[in-house]
């Protein structure tokens, strides 16, 4: 006999996004550094979830120092708004420009 258990879609998606946003509240875990050198402290899970390279490479980081990765982009604007994107599944802006920026970021994590 088989059984079949399954989360409506919607609730799971809102369970999803409320696990994610409590992992940006927890201590960070990773550093992302831009071209201009500012530093954006968060945790690699939730880079990890949308890039099996990223996980991977997490997964094979075994140095007790935080890993720092510095990312082509000009500030922490774009990183900020693409954790945005990453943990609540929307961003909003008045300048087309930086959204343009933040699915630039997105794609590099996506195809990498």
């Amino acid at each position: 006999m088989l059984y079949h258990l399954e989360n409506e879609t919607r609730d799971h998606s809102v369970g999803l996004k409320l696990a994610l946003k409590d992992w940006v509240g927890t201590e960070p875990d990773l550093v992302i550094i831009t071209e201009d050198g500012s530093k954006v402290y968060t945790k690699s899970i939730i880079f990890s979830m949308y890039s099996k390279t990223f996980c991977n490479l997490m997964a094979d980081y075994k140095s007790l120092e935080m890993p720092h990765i510095s990312l082509p982009v000009s500030s922490s604007g774009p990183v900020m708004n693409l954790l945005k994107v990453l943990t609540e599944g929307i961003v909003l802006s008045t300048d087309s420009n930086a959204l343009l920026e933040v699915g630039k970021q997105e794609k590099f994590f996506s195809e990498n």
